[in-house]
């Protein structure tokens, strides 16, 4: 009887086989990316395609040089310069400055002169209305977008005095789309995924090509330390996503 059960035992460790011994997967790389305010679109993509890849866990911060001594890959997302220098930055595509007026505006186009003339406040009124006075709208000083206006603009003007400053692009689109007088400025990134009704509400006005050079620049991704495999198939998912 011993001799039988004994028999048995070995037919069922041969057919079960040795156990099967699991490999943990790799814990996913985490990856820190700052961005400012008007990139929130360009920063959207990115968070998106984080979400894809298992090999990586996202994390914003607004203060990138606190994440300094930490073991982790820092990202930067930023605006560029127009060719690359920087070995460890990379493009993942283009911001476009459009310049917004409510749609009740009949406007359709403007000049590098006429825009100048209405962000230096020498022209009051729209042609076709001289009761109500135009309202400019802009950014604080120092912020990037009005740096690259007051740049693009003949003479480089100073801003009014008299114009309204928005925090950020949302404040601008929403101050637009209610005021028939109102002009202001945002990446036309804002504008691809607003809804129907948001796009009824305003309206970008066609600028000479020399001027829309002149609004565009590139938006890059800076990296604290070589690519790695993980920072490839992020990158190559945002560019992707942006075509």
């Amino acid at each position: 009887m011993r001799f039988g059960l004994l028999i048995l035992m070995a037919f069922w460790l041969v057919a079960c086989g040795a156990p099967q011994v699991l490999t943990a997967a790799p814990a996913p790389v985490s990856v820190f990316i700052s961005s400012p305010a008007y990139l929130q679109p360009e920063l959207s993509r990115i968070t998106d395609c984080a979400t894809q890849l298992s090999t990586i866990s996202l994390f914003t911060t607004s203060d990138p040089s606190a994440q300094s001594d930490l073991s982790a890959h820092l990202l930067k997302l930023q605006l560029g310069s127009v060719s690359l220098a920087e070995s460890q930055a990379y493009q993942i595509g283009q911001l476009e400055l459009k310049i917004i007026v409510n749609a009740a505006n009949p406007l359709a186009s403007l000049s590098s002169e006429e825009l100048r003339v209405i962000y230096a406040g020498q022209q009051k009124f729209w042609g076709h209305n001289t009761v109500s006075s135009i309202q400019v709208w802009s950014y604080p000083s120092g912020d990037d977008l009005r740096s690259m206006l007051e740049a693009a603009l003949p003479g480089a003007p100073s801003l009014t005095p008299t114009a309204n400053i928005a925090p950020d692009p949302q404040a601008i689109l929403q101050a637009v789309a209610v005021d028939p007088n109102g002009i202001g400025y945002l990446p036309a990134s804002w504008l691809a995924n607003l809804s129907t009704a948001d796009h009824s509400q305003i309206k970008s006005l066609s600028l000479d090509s020399i001027l829309q050079e002149n609004l565009t620049r590139s938006v890059i991704v800076a990296l604290n330390e070589p690519l790695t495999y993980e920072m490839e198939a992020l990158l190559v998912c945002v560019q992707q996503a942006g075509n």
